[in-house]
């Protein structure tokens, strides 16, 4: 992955100066999330899975293959004030060697064809949360979270902190789990 950053200021915007603190955040007010966020890490029914592939068809179409291996890190699903799907939120572990060399969970988002304000953020929220419960330090694996997005304004009291910048504009947001 390809981003700007520098490595000593990316550092201190994870962990604080001198890398030992929590994460300070850099966040104005944005958006509030109208909807509601189903957290579906590890319970997804039947008829819910059935419901994502479907609107992952109509946004953004996948392998059958490719769908299956998806559903099983879909962590959270953005629903709109009438309970329909706004978005679906999925993880996959990957190295940030340019960052510092560990591996994250990378947060990756499908919005619908109109996108619910805050939907992106909540869901990333979500998820941020429930993957620092599940997180244990003795036992490997990624030791964050990481988004990538498109928004144009932090987000307000976010445990994100922006590291960097891809090539295409989109903000890199980092947040590492306690432990």
């Amino acid at each position: 992955m390809c981003f700007t950053l520098s490595r000593t200021s990316a550092l201190d915007a994870i962990e604080g100066p001198g890398g030992r603190g929590r994460l300070g955040s850099r966040a104005l007010p944005g958006p509030d999330f109208k909807g509601t966020i189903d957290v579906v890490r590890g319970r997804l029914s039947d008829s819910r899975a059935a419901q994502i592939v479907d609107f992952w068809a109509l946004r953004r179409p996948l392998s059958p293959e490719a769908a299956a291996r998806r559903l099983a890190e879909v962590v959270c699903i953005a629903l709109d004030e009438d309970s329909a799907i706004a978005g679906i939120g999925s993880v996959g572990a990957e190295d940030l060697d340019a960052l510092d060399g560990r591996s994250y969970w990378m947060f990756r988002s499908v919005l619908g064809p109109a996108p619910v304000a805050g939907a992106e953020e909540a869901m990333a929220r979500a998820a941020y949360e429930v993957l620092a419960a599940e997180f244990d330090p003795d036992a490997g694996g990624p030791v964050g979270l990481c988004v990538r997005t498109a928004d144009a304004v932090a987000w307000s009291d976010s445990p994100l902190a922006q590291v960097g910048e891809l090539p295409d504009g989109r903000r890199l947001l980092v947040a590492r789990f306690a432990g």
